[in-house]
C-alpha cells in the first residue's frame, strides 16, 4: 500500500497557525488522522488468511506496518461469512460456546491486538479465517495509506486546526476560527458516512477479499 506522509498537509495548516513549529503541526495532523479513521472506519485492509490451531483460543491481528486495528468489519471462516462481535456481547449471546470446542461460528474482538473465535477450534478439520479490518495509524506513524488519506485529508486539516487553534499560551490561538473548523470537521465526517451509505465507500477503497489458497 503506497503511503502518503503527514508532512504533505503542513502547507495547508501553516497560514492559519503562523509561527507554529512543524513538529507540532505534524503531531496534530497524526492525531487528527487517528480520530478520523476511528470515526469513519474508512481505512480498510484485506488481511492475510490465518489458519486456526486446535484448542487455541486467542489469535493476533496482522495489520500493516504503522497501523493498528480499529475494528473487524467482515470475517470469513472457510469461505463462509461468520458473525463479528465484541467479546462481552458474544459471551452474553452464546454462553454455551465459551467452554466448548467445535467449528467457530463467531469472531470476538478482544482489543486492538487480538481476536477469539467461538467455539474454540477443534481438530475435526482445518479452519482458515479471512478478515477485513478497519485501521487507524499508530501514535508514532509519519504517514498512512495513500488512498485512505486522500479520502480524509480535508477532514484531517479541519480537525488539526480545530485542536491547534485552542492550544493555551500560543499567539496563534483563535477560538472563533477553531469553532469554524470543528463544524467543518463534523460536516466532512457526515459526508463520508453518507457516501458510505450510498455504496461509494467500498468503491473508493477498492479492497476485495482474495480467494483462499
Amino acid at each position: 500500500m503506497p503511503t502518503r506522509l503527514y508532512s504533505t498537509l503542513v502547507s495547508e495548516l501553516a497560514p492559519s497557525v503562523p509561527g507554529c513549529p512543524q513538529p507540532t503541526m505534524l503531531q496534530y495532523i497524526r492525531r487528527a488522522a487517528i480520530d478520523a479513521c476511528r470515526r469513519t472506519l474508512l481505512w480498510r485492509y484485506d488481511a492475510p488468511a490465518t489458519t486456526l490451531v486446535a484448542a487455541t483460543s486467542a489469535y493476533s491481528y496482522n495489520p500493516p506496518v504503522d497501523a493498528v486495528v480499529c475494528a473487524v468489519v467482515a470475517a470469513l471462516m472457510n469461505d463462509t461469512p461468520i458473525d463479528v462481535a465484541i467479546l462481552e456481547d458474544a459471551i452474553a449471546r452464546y454462553p454455551q460456546w465459551t467452554s466448548s470446542s467445535g467449528e467457530p461460528m463467531v469472531l470476538c474482538q478482544v482489543n486492538s491486538d487480538q481476536f477469539i473465535p467461538l467455539p474454540t477450534p477443534d481438530a475435526q478439520k482445518p479452519y482458515v479465517v479471512k478478515l477485513i479490518y478497519a485501521l487507524e495509524p499508530t501514535s508514532t506513524s509519519t504517514g498512512m495509506d495513500e488512498t485512505a488519506f486522500n479520502e480524509l485529508d480535508v477532514a484531517i486539516v479541519h480537525k488539526a486546526l480545530q485542536d491547534l487553534l485552542v492550544l493555551p499560551n500560543v499567539f496563534w490561538e483563535d477560538r472563533e476560527l477553531a469553532a469554524y473548523h470543528a463544524k467543518q470537521y463534523v460536516a466532512r465526517l457526515a459526508e463520508r458516512r453518507a457516501k458510505a451509505n450510498l455504496g461509494n465507500f467500498r468503491a473508493a477503497m477498492s479492497v476485495q477479499m482474495r480467494p483462499l489458497a
